[in-house]
């Protein structure tokens, strides 16, 4: 027989599921499968010109193949924050509300913390001058680079119109195909004249 007030007895929390319990071998299987998936990004996403050049479906010069060894760790490190903060990790069942003051005051300021750690990457980056400088013709992708390049999208497509109401280059106009960046490379080094102003 059960005592009085028996019912009212505290019970003990439900122990959150993690994968910490997996065998070490699967863990290393899940690590093994994401390093092969982010080198595959990054050899097809990110050099998918490289190959289409090679295949003959676009002509140019391939050029030589280079792994990015600082898009190699963003793509790691993207890895490792969806592991720590997917559904089923122990870090999303906690909720807010019921963290106490110090875990919340902790909180805060780590978000201050990345905030301003944010705001001073993109000052000693150079951000705010990549965007103020214009178009740049970038002979590494051969293509111009414009850090407004959205901004310029959004006023096109506000005003109904596919096309970006930018100036181009006379000489890119008179070419039969002025996406060939082999003809394009020829006509900068000749002429020097840039892509989109003519001069």
């Amino acid at each position: 027989m059960n005592k009085p007030g028996n019912h009212f007895a505290k019970k003990s929390m439900p122990a959150i599921k993690t994968k910490c319990e997996s065998s070490p071998s699967r863990l290393a299987m899940k690590v093994l499968v994401a390093l092969v998936a982010i080198f595959a990004i990054e050899a097809i996403v990110f050099h998918w010109r490289y190959w289409l050049t090679l295949a003959g479906i676009i002509s140019g010069n391939p050029g030589p193949f280079l792994i990015s060894k600082a898009r190699l760790a963003v793509m790691a490190i993207i890895y490792v924050l969806f592991e720590i903060f997917k559904p089923s990790s122990a870090i999303w069942n906690i909720k807010f509300f019921d963290m106490g003051a110090r875990a919340k005051v902790s909180l805060g300021i780590a978000f201050a913390i990345s905030c301003m750690g944010m705001g001073a990457f993109s000052q000693l980056s150079g951000q705010a001058a990549w965007l103020e400088q214009g178009p740049v013709y970038n002979e590494g992708i051969e293509a111009v680079q414009d850090g407004n390049q959205y901004n310029h999208l959004a006023d096109a497509l506000l005003s109904g119109s596919l096309s970006l109401d930018l100036p181009s280059s006379p000489i890119l106009d008179s070419m039969e195909n002025p996406y060939d960046p082999a003809l394009r490379r020829h006509c900068f080094t000749t002429t020097g004249t840039s892509w989109l102003a003519g001069s």
